[in-house]
C-alpha cells in the first residue's frame, strides 16, 4: 500500500478573487507610462487581509531598479510576518528572495540581476497602514560577459490523463547554460477540469541530498507562487504527492556541477476524487 502526501487544499473562491484582482489594481498595474505602482488603495491604507502580485519585465539586455519614494509605511514585526512587501530576483514567486519588507523605514533600492522582478504584497486581519509609493526604471546590463543578458527557458508542458516527465529532457538544452551556475526547469502539468494529479516518483537521486541550497525538486499545486507550493524535495527520498486542484508545476534546480548526477522520473495520472 503506498502513502501520498496531498497538498493542501487551496481552492480559492472565484468571487474573492475578482474582489482581490480589484483591489490589487494600485499594486499589481500601477501607472506603466510613469513606471510606478503603489500598495493597494493608495494614498489611503491598505486593506485587511488582501495579497497582490507583480511581475516587473525590463526590456532585453537590461535589469530592473526598484525604489521607493515619499512614504513607506508598513506594519512592523521582526521577521516581517504579518504584513510585508516581498522582492524576489526572476520572474516567479520561487526565484532568490532580494528582501522581505516592513516598518516605516524606506528600504534600500535593488536591482534584478536579468529582466524580471516579481513582488508581493500581503496583508493580515489587523492593522492597516498607509503603504508606499515605489517607482521602477530599467538599467543596461554591463560587463557580464558573453551570454548573461540572454534569457534562459528551460520550460516543459505536459497534457493528458497520465504521462512521464523525467531530468533527460532536460539535456539537450544544457548549452544555453554555458554562462550559468545553475540549472533551472519547469514542467507545467495539466489535466482535465474538475480532476486531480497523483504524482509518483519511478526514481529520485540528488547529488548532494540534504544540501537545500545545491539541489532539490518543488512541487507546486495550482500556481508558482510560495503559498502554493507543495513540497520541496532535497533528501535521500521523496514521497508520492496527490494535488487539489488540476494543475502542478514541478520545478527542478541544481548547481551546474550536481546536475550529472542528479536524476528522477515522475509518473503523474489525473483521478476524479470521491465525492464525500
Amino acid at each position: 500500500m503506498s502513502f501520498a502526501a496531498k497538498c493542501m487544499d487551496k481552492k480559492s473562491d472565484e468571487d474573492s478573487s475578482r474582489s482581490d484582482e480589484i483591489a490589487c489594481y494600485n499594486f499589481s498595474v500601477g501607472n506603466p507610462q510613469k513606471k510606478e505602482f503603489f500598495s493597494p488603495n493608495y494614498p489611503n491604507d491598505y486593506p485587511r487581509n488582501i495579497m497582490c502580485s507583480l511581475r516587473i519585465k525590463a526590456d532585453v539586455g537590461h535589469m530592473v531598479m526598484l525604489d521607493f519614494r515619499d512614504v513607506f509605511s508598513i506594519e512592523t514585526s521582526a521577521t516581517c510576518d504579518y504584513d510585508y512587501l516581498e522582492v524576489r530576483d526572476g520572474a516567479y514567486g520561487y526565484s532568490p528572495l532580494l528582501g522581505k519588507f516592513c516598518g516605516h523605514e524606506f528600504p534600500i533600492k535593488l536591482y534584478s540581476t536579468k529582466r524580471y522582478m516579481w513582488l508581493q504584497f500581503k496583508s493580515d486581519d489587523t492593522i492597516e497602514y498607509k503603504g508606499f509609493k515605489a517607482v521602477y526604471d530599467y538599467v543596461p546590463i554591463s560587463n557580464r560577459g558573453e551570454g548573461h543578458d540572454t534569457e534562459i527557458e528551460c520550460a516543459f508542458r505536459k497534457t493528458g490523463p497520465s504521462g512521464i516527465i523525467t531530468k533527460s529532457e532536460v539535456i539537450p538544452l544544457l548549452d544555453k547554460y554555458r554562462h550559468e551556475d545553475t540549472v533551472e526547469c519547469m514542467w507545467t502539468i495539466v489535466t482535465e477540469s474538475g480532476k486531480q494529479l497523483y504524482m509518483n516518483f519511478i526514481s529520485y537521486k540528488l547529488h548532494r541530498p540534504n544540501d537545500c541550497d545545491q539541489n532539490f525538486i518543488q512541487i507546486f499545486d495550482g500556481g508558482r507562487t510560495p503559498d502554493k507550493e507543495c513540497i520541496k524535495f532535497c533528501g535521500t527520498t521523496a514521497e508520492p504527492q496527490k494535488t487539489s486542484t488540476n494543475m502542478s508545476y514541478v520545478r527542478l534546480f541544481t548547481h551546474k556541477d550536481a546536475f550529472n548526477d542528479t536524476d528522477f522520473t515522475l509518473h503523474y495520472t489525473a483521478f476524479r476524487p470521491i465525492e464525500k
